[in-house]
């Protein structure tokens, strides 16, 4: 899932994200950003909050959503699918097709959210990620694996004292 990982503080977001941004955060590797950001007038009645949270994928589309007005987002149920549309004009040669609903799907919620306040922690965490990212691809290539078992020799002479054939 493209959402997790570590997210990075940053100061400056691209212009053409339709938010006005309080704090931003963006994924060291996909792109993604999670922002606290100033609430729609429509999310303010809901919720009642002026800030919401959002993550907003390489798209530049809201994904997820959580309610703002606090420093760090909750995890799980407390976030969730986004909905709404930007810019969407109607198509007239769309036809009259109707498109059926998927149901949101609950695993891809964010279910771990922490703020990692030092700079070192999170410069560790980092570090860690390349490691472990650096391990796998080397695993993949097949480099440095333990040799293969060799087969065919077998101490047994028959099978297993009280085994029945089927």
């Amino acid at each position: 899932r493209e959402l997790n990982g570590l997210y990075s503080r940053v100061n400056e977001v691209p212009a053409d994200i339709d938010h006005k941004f309080t704090f931003a955060y963006k994924h060291d590797y996909t792109g993604w950003t999670m922002a606290l950001v100033a609430a729609t007038p429509e999310v303010q009645a809901s919720t009642g909050r002026k800030t919401e949270w959002v993550l907003i994928d390489t798209n530049k589309d809201d994904r997820f959503r959580h309610d703002g007005d606090q420093l760090i987002p909750g995890s799980g149920r407390r976030w969730s699918h986004v909905h709404r549309t930007k810019n969407s004009e109607p198509n007239p040669n769309a036809g009259t097709a109707v498109a059926s609903a998927e149901e949101d799907d609950e695993d891809e919620l964010p279910w771990q959210v922490i703020g990692v306040g030092a700079e070192h922690m999170m410069n560790n965490l980092k570090r860690h990620f390349q490691f472990y990212t650096h391990e796998v691809q080397r695993a993949i290539a097949g480099i440095h694996l333990p040799p293969k078992p060799r087969g065919g020799v077998s101490l047994e002479s028959g099978p297993p004292q009280g085994f029945k054939t089927p």
